[in-house]
């Protein structure tokens, strides 16, 4: 019985991450519940939450930013140089 009940928590955590962060015409979305430096996973994989002085850092650094979700971040500019 217990591991049934910790399979529905599971599973809810998981729509609700869903539901957290999303795709829209090919271009990741979030909604305004999402916390800048938190993971929230998507059909298996998990994205970080980013502001911009965490993806200047994470480029300086040369860390993957493929899983960034960069929709906090409103300046880019000399970034990529």
């Amino acid at each position: 019985m217990k591991s049934i009940a910790l399979l529905i928590l599971n599973s809810s955590l998981l729509s609700c991450s869903q539901k957290l962060i999303y795709l829209d015409n090919e271009t990741m979305k979030t909604t305004n519940d999402v916390r800048i430096g938190k993971k929230y996973k998507l059909n298996r994989v998990k994205y970080l939450i980013v502001d911009e002085n965490m993806l200047r850092s994470m480029v300086e650094n040369r860390e993957d930013v493929t899983k960034g979700i960069t929709t906090n971040v409103t300046d880019m500019s000399d970034m990529f140089d």
